[in-house]
């Protein structure tokens, strides 16, 4: 390094150079799971070394970045906002770092995860949760892979923010602005009733589906109707719901031993109808399509791991769809 008459900002520079060079993965893993767990002693469970070894590296980490990162608070470590500015850069260093030490030969390229949580609801069909386990493994063979059903009080947004969820696979029609998201495919809402319903012989329209015993669902947002309810009511209508259920497990059976109406995706009904006696007919209202699509956090985004799954999923799922696709609005 050369001296010249500004001595003082010399030294600086030679200082900021070995705050860089103190830096290393490991620190930054660190703190990228400190800050994801606000918690020391859950960090160092999750990164499998002793509790001693992650407060040690957290703070030779302050030392070299000049901020204390993580303060306690009353329930849990808050960062501080110099560590929330850091997080983004921190995640994107260590996906580079991975991506920099991956086996590109093909010859391992097996992923280094040892689990990969995905949630979801079980309306999709019986085909669905297969189709996304086999590709999760596809992209990750040393992975196990957890399901996570998501239900009204489970918040998913925090999950996939903090770790228990590394993705997402929902119908919302707006994403929340502070996730990633992917277009997957729009399905048909259809109608599914037992093959000797009466409705079938007097004729499927309008009046006779309001005026039908119907199967609801409690709705996901619990402030908010269903997708069904909430285009009825933007026409005025309502339908005369009988039966609610919390899942769709054993609506097909239920539909099939009675008069009652379940109104769905066609995904569903078709993955159920064949092994009963039902029936799909096209909804005698125009309603929306579901929109299927994978969520994911920022945190996520660049991980080649991660980017491996979504592209697998995305890909299978939307393969699958094109195989059944919408149909011509008649009896089937």
């Amino acid at each position: 390094m050369q001296f010249d008459t500004h001595g003082d900002r010399a030294v600086i520079k030679h200082t900021r150079r070995n705050s860089a060079d103190q830096v290393d993965g490991f620190l930054l893993r660190v703190f990228v799971t400190v800050m994801e767990e606000r918690s020391v002693s859950l960090a160092a469970s999750r990164l499998n070394v002793p509790q001693p070894t992650v407060s040690a590296a957290l703070n030779r980490l302050r030392k070299a970045v000049g901020d204390p990162l993580m303060t306690r608070g009353r329930h849990a470590m808050v960062p501080t906002e110099r560590a929330e500015a850091m997080l983004v850069q921190a995640i994107a260093l260590l996906a580079e770092l991975d991506t920099m030490c991956r086996d590109e030969t093909g010859e391992d390229g097996t992923g280094s995860r040892s689990t990969f949580a995905v949630g979801t609801f079980d309306y999709i069909g019986p085909n669905f949760v297969p189709i996304v386990v086999s590709q999760v493994l596809r992209a990750l063979p040393r992975a196990t892979v957890q399901v996570h059903q998501l239900s009204v009080d489970y918040d998913y947004m925090d999950a996939l923010e903090n770790g228990p969820l590394d993705l997402v696979i929902g119908n919302w029609d707006e994403p929340a602005p502070q996730l990633r998201h992917l277009n997957l495919f729009t399905d048909e809402i259809v109608c599914l009733v037992r093959k000797e319903h009466p409705l079938i012989k007097t004729g499927f329209d309008r009046a006779g589906y309001i005026d039908a015993e119907h199967i609801g669902l409690i709705p996901y947002h619990v402030y908010r109707l269903g997708v069904i309810d909430a285009h009825l009511a933007k026409l005025g209508l309502k339908r005369n719901i009988r039966v609610v259920l919390p899942t769709f497990n054993g609506i097909a059976n239920l539909v099939a031993r009675s008069d009652l109406v379940f109104t769905t995706g066609r995904r569903f009904a078709q993955g159920h109808a064949g092994g009963l006696s039902l029936r799909v007919l096209p909804a005698p209202i125009a309603f929306p399509g579901i929109n299927f699509r994978l969520l994911w956090h920022e945190r996520s985004h660049r991980a080649v791991e991660h980017q491996r799954v979504r592209s697998n999923i995305a890909r299978a799922l939307k393969q699958d769809f094109a195989k059944i696709g919408p149909k011509t609005r008649k009896s089937e």
